[in-house]
């Protein structure tokens, strides 16, 4: 959905209505954990406070405490340790919790150990000295609702115990909407189809904006779904190996069909700058502006103790790409070609750089401007030190 705001007052005003919204829609998931549900309920309201709303922490409370689910039951007071004379946790209402390591999955499970005793301790003095709750009788036709323990050993960098956590948290969950907001643009999801029309209609009833139906790319989804597939890689530097500055530069021809311009791919991928006329020209472009970083790596080599006498090797796999940065009987083919890009032939005149002919299938640069068959990809991504961790390492 398209939404049309004009200036930044209103866009804030804007955002602040949207958030309200999201604050009054905020419900439990099936099958959602409190710690989650808290978590989303925050974030909307540190959003609002950043948008100047006042969000005292009793309405966040009563907030969560009032979209839990409609089954639980408010918590039957017991004693577990002479230092506490309340406590809220009973058997009808401790929901076990996922194990993870030795952590208890219930209170009596964790009431057998002095330090899951003392770790509730803790937790029950911070509820009692910030006030987060406070006992009171049902009110008629309330609903009731259940809490639990969740336990949690915390471990430091080493991987070892660093202290025992127990937190009370309300339980519960029904249905959700979401919504994510980025300037002008509004993403929303949920499991309710009801409310997604409800929510579309009052956003309409209150803006000027376009539905533009199912979103069909999301770029989170593939970075999430690379990164899940790529955990156990990382980077190998060996010991002892080479430390000579080498390059690798490429560009693919007019990849971008709205402007037509190249990407070169030295360092990293990027749009160049001006329009190029031919395949040579745009690998040109593209050394160049490799030269340029090389330049700037050798001043850091430099300053970390590592001094190259040679010039730095830039592997390119165009012949005429490499003959215009040597031979100025070409400038009849260059003479349009923006000044600064031709200060790649002053680097490589002076020896700061050399241009190197390298076969296609040895540009390990190609793994950044074209889609490649799944052998050839791995060969390349090797080329760049990216390999499989040992399983100790991960």
């Amino acid at each position: 959905m398209k939404v049309k705001y004009q200036g930044n007052a209103r866009v804030q005003r804007a955002q602040l209505q949207t958030l309200r919204r999201d604050f009054e829609l905020l419900e439990m998931r099936p099958g959602e954990t409190v710690n989650d549900y808290f978590g989303r309920v925050m974030v909307v309201s540190n959003d609002m406070r950043n948008c100047g709303e006042d969000m005292p922490d009793v309405k966040i409370v009563e907030k969560i405490l009032r979209t839990l689910t409609e089954k639980e039951a408010i918590p039957k007071r017991s004693q577990w340790c002479a230092s506490k004379k309340l406590q809220l946790i009973h058997d009808d209402i401790c929901e076990p919790i996922t194990p993870s390591s030795n952590n208890p999955c219930s209170f009596e499970e964790a009431a057998v150990e002095e330090k899951w005793r003392k770790a509730m301790d803790c937790e029950m003095e911070s509820i009692e000295k910030n006030g987060t709750w406070q006992l009171t009788s049902l009110p008629v036709g309330a609903k009731k609702i259940g809490v639990k323990w969740v336990f949690k050993t915390k471990l430091n960098e080493n991987g070892e115990v660093d202290k025992y956590k127990a937190r009370l948290v309300a339980k519960g969950g029904k249905k959700l909407l979401i919504v994510s907001l980025y300037v002008d643009d509004l993403i929303f999801t949920g499991n309710d189809i009801y409310m997604f029309e409800k929510f579309k209609n009052s956003m309409k009833d209150e803006f000027e904006m376009t539905d533009l139906g199912r979103m069909k790319y999301f770029l989170a989804k593939r970075v999430l779904r690379y990164l899940k597939g790529t955990v156990s890689l990382g980077l190998f530097y060996k010991r002892g190996d080479a430390t000579e500055l080498v390059a690798y530069t490429d560009s693919d021809y007019a990849g971008d069909i709205n402007d037509r311009r190249s990407t070169s791919v030295s360092w990293a991928s990027k749009k160049q700058p001006v329009v190029t006329l031919s395949t040579t020209e745009a690998k040109f472009v593209a050394a160049a502006s490799c030269a340029c970083q090389c330049v700037w790596m050798q001043k850091i080599l430099e300053q970390l103790g590592c001094l190259q006498r040679q010039p730095t090797t830039i592997l390119c796999d165009n012949c005429s790409t490499i003959k215009l940065s040597k031979n100025p009987v070409l400038h009849g083919r260059s003479k349009h070609i923006d000044v600064r890009f031709h200060f790649l032939r002053d680097l490589t005149k002076k020896e700061v750089v050399r241009l190197v002919h390298c076969g296609t299938k040895e540009q390990v640069a190609d793994i950044m401007t074209k889609p490649l068959k799944l052998d050839v990809f791995i060969k390349l991504r090797e080329e760049l030190g990216v390999c499989e961790v040992p399983l100790g390492l991960n």
